[in-house]
């Protein structure tokens, strides 16, 4: 029987290869994937994303390679992200895994989401995969654990995206190709919203457990699995995301 993901993406700002790299490593695979998000449209890409060459001004390094920005454009021009269903109506009883998408969108409408957080324990007890990305991590901080006293992760290895790299300035959410109905939000927020290293370290009561690595880059991704929770730190983890969920879910 085929397997199914479902991907939950945020309508105010998803980091594009943060969501294609495992879309496209799951469909390769042969694998069902779903994607929903609050609103039920388009998760579109905050702009930066798919503009080749962007460099993160904090690391200073290029985050968008050309081919990735040509990939998320492609798969926007083929609507293959058109139809999301409404993360309000979805359940974990038709999938065998759910992936939480980052990008600084994810803050608004994934992180402190209780539909979410439902959703997310209910793959937990049901013994389902439970993955999550960059920005998105912080909402495994959230989730109750159902059978004790503290987060899903406590006393968990999880990856987390480092504070030394979270940006200090004003920071926009300009989507691409934003339209009047999907055009994200005017806010515009003094840095990243929540501090995800931080706010992992203390949900799994022990900083040891927290793999937040400065100096990860795509040769030298960050991927924790502890089944059956599986976690990356960042953009640069994207494609190896998108392999060991592959990996886990055939295993």
């Amino acid at each position: 029987m085929t397997k199914k993901v479902l991907f939950l993406a945020s309508n105010y700002g998803v980091w594009g290869e943060e969501l294609q790299a495992p879309w496209d490593a799951c469909r390769r695979a042969g694998l069902a994937t779903q994607l929903a998000t609050y609103k039920g449209l388009t998760p579109l890409p905050l702009g930066v994303s798919v503009q080749a060459g962007f460099v993160d001004p904090v690391q200073n390094v290029v985050m968008t390679p050309a081919a990735v920005a040509e990939r998320i454009n492609k798969i926007l021009d083929d609507g293959e992200w058109d139809a999301p269903k409404k993360i309000r109506e979805v359940s974990m009883a038709e999938y065998d895994a759910i992936a939480l998408i980052g990008g600084p969108g994810a803050g608004f409408d994934i992180t402190g989401s209780k539909k979410v957080h439902d959703l997310v324990a209910d793959a937990f007890r049901q013994g389902k995969v439970v993955a999550a990305i960059c920005a998105a991590v912080a909402t495994l901080g959230y989730v109750r654990h159902p059978d004790k006293p503290g987060s899903l992760v406590k006393g968990k290895r999880v990856a987390a995206h480092p504070r030394s790299w979270d940006f200090e300035f004003d920071l926009p959410y300009i989507l691409a190709r934003q339209t009047e109905q999907n055009n994200g939000s005017t806010m515009v927020t003094p840095g990243f919203i929540l501090p995800v290293q931080y706010l992992l370290e203390d949900a799994t009561g022990d900083p040891s457990l927290v793999s937040a690595v400065p100096d990860a880059s795509r040769e030298r991704p960050v991927v924790v699995w502890d089944k059956p929770i599986l976690t990356a730190q960042s953009v640069e983890s994207s494609a190896a995301f998108g392999a060991k969920l592959v990996e886990v879910l055939r295993g």
